[in-house]
Formats: C-alpha cells, structure tokens, sequence
C-alpha cells in the first residue's frame, strides 16, 4: 500500500474536511456566512463593547460554568483588569444568568447565550462538542461586532499575567494561533485552546470563513478533535491562497499546562485536569 493509502487508511476522517474547508474558502461571502448561521439558535444577550486593549472571550454551559469559567472570569479580572471579557453560554439556566449579575453590573464583562431549542433545524453534536465547535461560530460574529482584538481561551484555564501584553504583540497580524505543523497526525496540528483575532479585513475574513466550515458540521455530526482540525485546514488556505495574510504561532505563555509564572495563560490540558491549576497563585494578594 503506498504511503496516500496508508494515510488515508489511518485518518478516514480528514480528506472529506480538508475539501470542505477548500471549497468555503474560496467562495466565502459575510452573507452567504450569516445565511448559514441562521440555521442555528439565535445568538441573545449583549455583545462586548469595543475595546482597543482586546477582549477576553471564552464560551461554556452551565457545569463548565460552575467547575472551571468562574475562576478564569475571577482570574482576569485580578490579573488583567484592564481588558473586557466576553462569555457565550450555550443553554444557561436563569439561574445561571442570574449568578453572573454582579460581574456584569461591573461593567467589564458581557454576556451572550443560545438555546438549542431555537434552532430551524435539528443539530446532530451534543454537550461538550457542542460548544467546543459552536465557540468558532460565535466568534466571528462577536469579533464583527466590537472590532476590536478576540483573544479566546478555554474555559478550562486561569489568566496568570496581564494579557492585554499578550494580545499587543500579535497586533501586526490578522490572526495569532498555537500551530504545530510538524505533528504527524493531521487531526492535531493545531491547539484550539488559544486563538487571537484581530479586526482587519483579512482576520475578520478568517474568522468568518471558520464559522461558515463550522456550521455543517455541527448540524451533521462530527469527531471530538474536528474543531482544532477545522481551524488547522481554514489558517491553511489563508496562509497559501489569500494575498497580504499576516499570521504568527503562540507559544507555551499563552495556554501553558507547565504552570511557568511568567505565562499569560494557564490551562488545564488534557489529562491534566485531574491536577489543579494551583490557584492560590493567581489569586496572591501579595505579587505586583
């Protein structure tokens, strides 16, 4: 069997989406974006301000709210607390909404939110996949509406140092995420827990082809790493095909599972979320 054949055999799954994302791309229009988008629920609640410094944005349910999002919300609020957070909820409860007043009555945090029940149509992924691929949609459309720098986090992770630093580094460029080219396995050449966007036309334009190659696949079904391969096959087009792309790599700081101190972002990776972030870090009192 020659090497295609074996490549194909081992990775069913990756000649279908890399077409996928091909044929978007080339074609892509806002409209023909936003018409697919409609198929989904309706996005509620109230879109971040615009803000020059960037905004936080992560997206969760209610259990992920509870265990993780809480802390990361408190975290940035602590460590960078000159930047707006976003949060997208997928099904919260009122109750959940209602927890969430205090925060956002401080005025650096908005709240956005779905309910599947809203959907024209039926949508075949389910809990967690659900939102880790959902988050990729949502993102173009709150990028579009504060035009301002996104940088999205998982909600799994805490902000240790002030990432309004992070996110001015990556300000020449349409988008920052964390690649990994050389990986064998094309389902992982991307880490999805660490995205920046920013408002140019070309940022802007990546982000809205993610969402439109997104949308089939949350209304079909897909595998659990189809997120980080998605937004790996998209950059891929952008990087090769679109004229004046400005792209760079994250590295460790901005979603570090080693828990290094100077790192922006610290994330519970894998199966290192039976291991605590030591909070009791990024809540001293006592550091600068």
């Amino acid at each position: 069997m020659t090497k295609l054949g074996l490549f194909r055999k081992r990775y069913p799954r990756y000649f279908r989406p890399r077409f996928d994302a091909w044929r978007t791309c080339k074609n892509n229009t806002d409209a023909q974006t936003e018409s697919l988008i409609d198929q989904l629920p309706p996005l509620e609640g109230t879109m971040p301000p615009v803000s020059p410094q960037g905004v936080i944005y992560t997206s969760c349910n209610d259990p992920y709210l509870d265990l993780y999002v809480r802390d990361l919300i408190r975290s940035a609020a602590h460590r960078s607390p000159k930047q707006h957070f976003h949060l997208h909820l997928y099904d919260p409860s009122a109750e959940a909404l209602k927890s969430l007043e205090e925060q956002i009555s401080g005025g650096k945090l908005t709240v956005s939110w779905d309910h599947r029940e809203k959907s024209k149509v039926s949508m075949a992924l389910e809990g967690t996949f659900y939102f880790q691929n959902l988050r990729f949609v949502r993102m173009w459309q709150i990028a579009k509406a504060c035009q301002s720098p996104i940088f999205l986090v998982d909600g799994d992770a805490v902000v240790r140092n002030d990432t309004t630093e992070a996110i001015a580094k990556q300000k020449d460029q349409d988008v920052a995420l964390f690649l990994r080219v050389k990986r064998r396995n094309p389902l992982r050449r991307l880490l999805a827990s660490a995205v920046i966007i920013n408002p140019s036309d070309l940022g802007l334009n990546y982000a809205r082809d993610c969402a439109a190659v997104f949308v089939p696949y949350i209304l079909k079904g897909a595998t659990e790493p189809i997120d980080q391969m998605l937004l790996h096959l998209v950059w891929r087009y952008h990087a090769k095909h679109v004229s004046g792309f400005r792209w760079a790599n994250l590295d460790l700081p901005y979603s570090d599972w080693t828990y290094v101190d100077d790192s922006y972002v610290w994330h519970a990776k894998g199966s290192r979320k039976d291991a605590p972030i030591p909070l009791e870090k990024v809540f001293d009192e006592t550091e600068s």
